[in-house]
């Protein structure tokens, strides 16, 4: 009896086994075809990638539905990258059918692009994608349609301030009703964006980045948002708390190294540079701009714009009555950016020919650059 006990249990074990091992080199197929098909989509084998994608979701009951739900996403890709746009359309739509809420969110927002690239049904376009950003508060998707619902035109200014002051409207109530949402930051800053860019209400604008750094100071836009709200600061004159908005861009990188490891920001030596120009073309604080300039060198040593920091620290040291000092300044300017624009300037300087820098406020009160525009976001 023992013996019969022992057999069948072995037997048992065997099919056991090897419903496992069969479970998994179905798996290794599945997951060997995926990468295939991601390999041909990558390198632009649209016919064969689109084979294999369909062949993925014809095979949807043994597929996870993350993964026929991304086929289907690379599918309507494929056909949008083929210029098949009502067919991309609607393979867009298709993606909804799997039930995987980010892909879901982001099929809408591509969709929602889509129409507006197409500039059909405009209105139905910025509804979907406020849609995104109601209906999926925590995916990248909603982070996308804000920045969309912001920067988007159409061909009639009419049209675009009429929906500048919607929009102005509907992320203003979305943060404020949904403060601890991770899209509520990105919905702050783009209604300041609109504000400044768009209709040009610098204060209403400035109200909104102090609350956006006062709530998010850790959010990834916090950088640009800074960045703006010193700008704003500088162009209506509060040189100052132009200053400390910079400075404290300058401090957050120390912040967040202690944090969260090294914090890379491409505008520390912008600020570095903007905090010394401030101070010596607006305030007339001369030591000050002197520092500002002098931890710019000592900070960012590979920064284009060590030159501009070498004439603004000769200039400031100048001002201060620093002779020597200046023209130690100006020497290590030429040493060190001999092509600089400021290289005639300096040697006009060392030679006794020409002057330093004099401050000069208009040079600090230019007028707000889009940064969309410059290719900067």
């Amino acid at each position: 009896m023992k013996l019969a006990t022992s057999l069948a249990f072995g037997a048992s074990l065997l099919v056991a086994c090897g419903g496992a091992s069969s479970e998994r080199a179905d798996r290794q197929a599945r997951d060997q075809d995926y990468a295939l098909a991601e390999r041909a989509f990558s390198e632009r084998r649209d016919d064969e990638a689109e084979r294999r994608f369909v062949a993925i979701i014809g095979q949807r009951q043994h597929v996870a539905p993350a993964e026929a739900a991304l086929s289907q996403y690379r599918v309507a890709e494929l056909r949008e990258r083929a210029l098949q746009l009502d067919e991309a359309e609607a393979a867009y739509a298709e993606v909804e059918r799997f039930n995987v809420p980010d892909r879901t969110a982001l099929a809408r927002y591509r969709l929602a692009r889509l129409k507006l690239e197409r500039r059909a049904d405009a209105s139905g376009a910025y509804a979907m994608l406020r849609e995104v950003v109601l209906q999926f508060p925590e995916t990248g998707a909603a982070d996308r349609a804000c920045k969309d619902l912001a920067i988007r035109r159409t061909s009639s200014n009419e049209v675009d301030v009429k929906l500048d002051r919607e929009v102005v409207d509907f992320l203003g109530t979305f943060a404020e009703a949904h403060p601890d949402s991770s899209v509520a930051d990105n919905a702050l800053f783009w209604k300041a964006y609109v504000l400044v860019y768009r209709l040009g209400d610098l204060g209403a604008a400035r109200v909104v980045l102090h609350q956006f750094v006062g709530r998010y100071f850790l959010r990834p836009l916090v950088d640009d948002a800074l960045w703006l709200l010193a700008s704003i600061e500088r162009r209506q004159g509060r040189y100052r708390e132009a200053i400390l908005v910079y400075e404290a861009q300058l401090d957050f990188r120390h912040e967040q190294d202690s944090l969260f490891g090294s914090y890379r920001s491409r505008r520390l030596d912008d600020a570095s540079a903007a905090a010394g120009a401030v101070a010596f073309h607006g305030l007339r604080d001369f030591e000050r701009a002197e520092r500002a300039y002098r931890d710019l060198l000592l900070d960012f040593g590979s920064s284009v714009l060590r030159d501009d920091a070498y004439w603004g620290l000769c200039a400031a040291r100048f001002a201060q009555g620093d002779v020597e000092g200046a023209r130690a300044a100006a020497t290590d300017l030429l040493t060190e950016r001999a092509d600089s624009r400021h290289a005639t300037a300096a040697r006009a300087f060392l030679a006794g020919t020409g002057p330093a820098m004099s401050p000069d406020e208009h040079k600090i009160r230019s007028p707000l650059a889009d940064p969309f525009v410059r290719g900067e976001m």
